[in-house]
């Protein structure tokens, strides 16, 4: 098997495995092949009328395809694996800078779009409008949301430790300092459950200011919620709500998160920043799991088993495998 002209890393395997899509760049256009992985020979192989094609995603059914064109570009396509145009979104709000992300959602009704403006689009597949626009706040002032605040542990040991701590009389804003990193252990800092949330500012740092705009949206396993990362916050992850259209839960750490995952059958998000341990959030709370002595594994990436009995926890150099009982 020979592939021509791959563009960079914008190859992915169908959720099925049946398929390897790759999309190719030849004189100034781009092209989609479509390969089947029983035989390895080319099933498809069409143009596209992107100007310079960024990424694609699979649809939940494996049998369609979701184009986005580059930064410049608003646009966004979704294609049959036979090369049929089924339709084209454009993005007609008037914004600097066009698609970042895209993540489809499992039960396929949904296409979110992540911008590089923090503004947050839901795609409905069947009626082919906009189903919802959401803009990452400068300030979460007046609204019930859960907001979580990872802090170093004051406390020697391996002790894990949560604290309660009241809200203060003024907007909170983000810290992106990084503390001591030779501290034992750490605990989670609850600053309300449900409750009002005094505010959260949107604040670049000196070394973010290239990186701003959603840059990461995974769905959870029932499309009811969205986790989000935005550069300009590279170190707070928020949970929306989808049929409410707004936030549920603002999780903030010392540590910017390298990945997160949602468990295949709960609502239960795990997040990692690259250290030996993980974090976890659910309605009920969020927690920090220090990883065994043993098991010295920096984490950088997650992936959970199928049935959401296990996890693996990887690094550069070596991984581990989790069971949560």
């Amino acid at each position: 098997m020979f592939i021509k002209n791959p563009k960079g890393a914008l190859y992915r395997f169908s959720g099925d495995g049946k398929y390897l899509a790759v999309i190719e760049r030849t004189e100034c256009n781009d092209y989609v092949a479509v390969l089947s992985t029983r035989t390895w020979k080319l099933t498809s192989h069409f143009k596209l009328p992107t100007i310079d094609a960024a990424g694609f995603e699979w649809s939940p059914s494996n049998l369609e395809l979701c184009i986005w064109d580059h930064m410049f570009e608003h646009r966004l396509y979704i294609y049959s694996l036979d090369g049929s145009l089924l339709f084209t979104h454009e993005i007609k709000k008037p914004i600097s800078m066009g698609l970042q992300c895209v993540a489809w959602s499992p039960c396929g009704q949904y296409i979110a779009l992540g911008t590089h403006t923090h503004y947050l689009y839901l795609i409905n597949r069947t009626n082919r409008k906009v189903a919802g626009e959401m803009l990452i706040p400068e300030s979460v002032s007046g609204k019930e949301v859960q907001y979580y605040r990872e802090e170093h542990n004051v406390i020697t040991g391996n002790t894990l430790v949560e604290r309660l701590q009241s809200q203060p009389e003024h907007k909170f804003q983000v810290c992106f300092s990084s503390l001591n990193q030779n501290t034992s252990s750490r605990f989670v800092t609850p600053v309300s459950t449900r409750t009002q949330v005094p505010g959260l500012l949107l604040q670049s740092q000196p070394e973010h200011k290239f990186q701003y705009g959603i840059t990461g949206i995974k769905w959870s396993h029932d499309s009811s919620h969205l986790a989000v990362l935005d550069a300009s916050i590279p170190n707070t992850i928020s949970v929306w709500n989808i049929a409410d259209k707004d936030i549920t839960a603002v999780l903030e750490f010392v540590h910017n998160p390298k990945t997160f995952a949602w468990h295949p059958q709960l609502l239960r998000l795990i997040i990692a920043s690259g250290d030996n341990n993980v974090s976890m959030w659910e309605y009920d709370g969020c927690w920090i799991i220090e990883l065994p002595a043993e098991c010295s594994v920096n984490v950088n990436h997650t992936t959970w088993s199928n049935d959401g009995n296990a996890l693996l926890l990887s690094a550069k150099d070596n991984f581990c495998i989790g069971f949560l009982e």
